[in-house]
């Protein structure tokens, strides 16, 4: 293996690289801190710091995304068979190979990784008085910028109503980096009225592999042929993949 040549085998040959992207990026950390100005006034900040989601709010305010950062990455990607994992990223950064896997993913988002229930398979069916059906009437079609809106307004009715909807915002729209004017994922409304349930579902396995899913997804559409600006549409928690490069780079 140490004499392999690994620009050999870079999946897009670099006199075809195209120099320019934008990007659209769904993953709404901004909202963050409008969660824990809600949850603060109805005194239930301190029950969502204990789930399985109350690590991120401490995600540096700092952070900047940066999509040339991200796009000059994934032109590095390489594909060598027998050597890269078909569930990894690997890359050719400065002549040296680097490599992308649920481990960098878990050391940056702290999310565990497990065994997954089929949850998200079934066919969904609102729990009785959820707070699907209280505050949505079991609209199927409810969509985030709804949630959103409901959420923001507080009084809620139930104690915990407001630290369950933060929970199936912070999964859509910063875990799932779902677009606001999308539909509500409606198995997280069923899996959010078992608190514990909800805490112990391996967030890291569902969420690593939804982004890998979208990144090579992207990177393909974003750099067909003839194309002269590469555009990409970035779901999943793409923040990690730049994280674990910024810390290294």
């Amino acid at each position: 293996m140490e004499n392999i040549n690994y620009a050999d085998f870079l999946i897009k040959r670099r006199s075809s690289w195209i120099k320019k992207s934008t990007t659209n990026l769904y993953c709404n950390l901004n909202g963050l801190p409008d969660i824990v100005k809600v949850l603060q006034k109805v005194g239930e900040l301190q029950e969502l710091r204990k789930t399985c989601f109350g690590h991120l709010l401490g995600f540096p305010k700092e952070l900047t995304f940066s999509a040339g950062v991200l796009h000059n990455l994934l032109l590095r990607q390489i594909h060598v068979p027998g050597v890269t994992g078909a569930n990894e990223l690997h890359f050719l950064v400065g002549g040296k190979l680097a490599k992308f896997s649920q481990r960098e993913f878990c050391l940056v988002t702290g999310l565990k990784f497990g065994v997954m229930s089929d949850i998200f398979l079934k066919p969904y069916a609102a729990t009785k008085d959820g707070i699907h059906v209280r505050y949505f009437a079991n609209n199927e079609n409810i969509r985030l910028t709804d949630v959103w809106a409901r959420f923001m307004a507080g009084g809620f009715d139930q104690p915990k109503d407001g630290l369950k909807m933060a929970l199936v915002l912070i999964a859509n729209n910063v875990l799932f980096g779902q677009d606001l004017r999308r539909k509500a994922t409606l198995w997280l409304f069923q899996m959010v009225e078992d608190l514990e349930a909800f805490s112990s579902f391996p967030w890291g396995s569902y969420v690593y592999m939804m982004t890998i899913h979208y990144l090579r997804q992207g990177f393909r559409s974003a750099n067909a042929p003839l194309k002269h600006i590469a555009h990409y549409n970035l779901y999943g928690f793409p923040w990690a993949l730049e994280v674990r490069f910024q810390i290294l780079y």
